[in-house]
C-alpha cells in the first residue's frame, strides 16, 4: 500500500499540469517540434521515481530529507534535460541560439528539484507517507 501511495503522490502534480502543457504545445505553431516528445511518460516516471525514493529510503548516504528530495528531482530533471537536448534536439529545432542549446541541462534539474522539494514532499505528507 505504501508504494501505491508513493506512486499516486508522485503522479499527481505532473498529471495535473499535463493538459495545460498540451494546450500550449498544440496551440502555438512555433512549438510544433515539441509535439514529438512523449509527455504522458513524465507523470509515470515521476511516480516510479517516488516509489524508488521510498524503496531505497535509508540506504542513501544522505540522511537529510530535503537534500534527498532535491537530489531525486535533480537527477530526474537532468535525465529529462538530456533527452530534450541530445535525443529530441528541441533547442535546435525551436531555433534557440547555439549558446542556449544546453540550457535544459542546467534548468531542468533546478526546476524539477524545486518541484520535488516543495510539491512532491507536500503530496507525500498529505497521503501519509513517512520515511523510515
Amino acid at each position: 500500500m505504501k508504494y501505491l501511495k508513493a506512486y499516486l503522490a508522485g503522479v499527481a502534480f505532473p498529471a495535473t499540469l499535463l493538459p495545460f502543457v498540451y494546450l500550449i504545445v498544440f496551440s502555438v505553431d512555433a512549438l510544433a517540434p515539441a509535439r514529438t516528445v512523449p509527455f504522458p511518460l513524465i507523470p509515470f516516471f515521476w511516480g516510479l521515481t517516488n516509489m524508488l525514493y521510498f524503496a531505497i529510503g535509508k540506504q542513501w548516504p544522505i540522511k537529510e530529507r530535503n537534500t534527498r528530495l532535491w537530489l531525486t528531482g535533480g537527477i530526474l530533471g537532468f535525465l529529462a534535460g538530456s533527452l530534450i537536448v541530445f535525443v529530441y534536439k528541441l533547442p535546435a529545432q525551436l531555433g534557440f541560439p547555439t549558446v542556449l542549446y544546453y540550457l535544459p541541462l542546467i534548468g531542468a534539474p533546478l526546476v524539477w528539484g524545486l518541484f520535488w522539494r516543495y510539491i512532491v514532499k507536500y503530496l507525500n505528507d498529505a497521503v501519509g507517507l513517512k520515511e523510515q
